[in-house]
């Protein structure tokens, strides 16, 4: 549900010629292509309506990746595959052997993680390390990601940053409602959700009109929860758990505000370039975050939102304060906001770019 980013490289790259091979049990009914399904375990192919074609009985874990390997590059030459992507660094591991037997051009997408937390293990390093002599190209949606892959031995030249990219249509100008804060995103320890609840009760007294409306959940909503009724803010920190795209869009078409403290956490995962970061740009709000990863990248301090340091709970509220009480100068951010997303951030830009990375275009 929060990688909405895949969803719109599926559906967008390459419509109608398009063959898909997932992890999933069964085929995913918005993605029209041929697909392989449940390649951990026992691959079974499925034509364009979601019918089998063939199924394999399930085997000992030893024997899974031969298996699996067979039944990809099997499937990529049935396909006429010529090129495949795969979302994330793990998944490009995986393919690299059936997509070199079936003569097929692979290019990796890395997002997140697979390129930061990832990189503490030598057995994945080493693994990376091997793909990239393998591989035609890789993807990042931040230069702050790329330069970790360079940093362990990527070809710089054969990178591409390409941030994902939203549909600005889906995020047109927010109506602003005064004070209304809005967040989004997993509760886990990237995205310090205590950190954004801490800064907002920080200013909450000074600022009576204003509230929070945060969409997510995870393992640390206990403790947001316990945070919030610590503050005695329930009525104004509304905690509203996993929602479906349709209602982030609409609190993005209320809000006036959109914060988010992500951090790098302390098994050194990052963000790449938060997609909700640019959905938020889209509507117009005015940003809050931190100097973590691709987000400088994208939001312009001083000028299209405003940044802290990461983990500095003080001064995120220093910078919410200080634009709830100038409503002019916070309107002007998300304006600038607005414009940026619309001059180098949109989805169309996005396939665009991988379409001519990948040779599609």
């Amino acid at each position: 549900m929060s990688e909405t980013f895949v969803t719109a490289h599926a559906m967008r790259l390459a419509p109608g010629r398009s063959a898909f091979v997932t992890h999933t049990e069964a085929p995913i009914p918005e993605f029209n292509g041929p697909f392989l399904c449940d390649i951990g375990q026992r691959p079974r192919s499925y034509g364009t309506g979601g019918t089998p074609t063939s199924a394999r009985p399930a085997l000992p874990l030893g024997r899974i990746k031969p298996l699996r390997d067979r039944a990809v590059a099997g499937f990529l030459r049935q396909t006429g595959t010529e090129v495949m992507m795969t979302e994330f660094g793990g998944m490009g591991v995986e393919m690299a052997a059936p997509a070199a037997a079936a003569g097929v051009k692979l290019h990796v997408h890395f997002h997140g993680y697979d390129a930061s937390s990832h990189l503490r293990f030598p057995k994945i390093v080493k693994a990376y390390q091997t793909l990239f002599t393998q591989a035609e190209g890789f993807i990042t949606p931040s230069r702050f990601i790329a330069d970790n892959l360079v940093g362990i031995g990527c070809p710089a030249d054969r990178i591409t940053v390409v941030p994902c990219g939203v549909e600005a249509e889906n995020f047109p100008p927010s109506s602003r409602s005064p004070g209304l804060c809005m967040a989004v995103g997993r509760f886990v320890e990237k995205k310090a959700p205590l950190t954004t609840i801490g800064a907002f009760a920080k200013i909450a007294e000074a600022h009576p009109e204003a509230r929070l409306d945060y969409i997510g959940d995870g393992p640390l909503w206990e403790e947001a929860k316990a945070a919030v009724a610590q503050a005695g803010l329930e009525g104004r920190i509304r905690l509203l758990g996993s929602q479906p795209h349709d209602v982030v869009r609409k609190t993005m078409g209320e809000a006036s505000f959109f914060l988010q403290h992500s951090v790098t956490s302390s098994n050194g995962d990052t963000e790449g370039l938060p997609v909700a970061i640019m959905e938020a740009m889209s509507a117009g709000l005015t940003i809050v975050s931190t100097r973590h990863s691709g987000i400088p990248e994208a939001v312009i301090e001083g000028e299209s939102g405003a940044l802290v340091d990461e983990h500095d709970l003080d001064a995120m509220a220093r910078e919410l304060d200080r634009l709830l009480a100038d409503p002019d100068m916070a309107a002007a951010y998300g304006a600038a906001a607005r414009q940026r997303l619309l001059e180098k951030f949109t989805l169309n830009h996005a396939i665009d770019k991988l379409q001519h990375a990948m040779g599609l275009a």
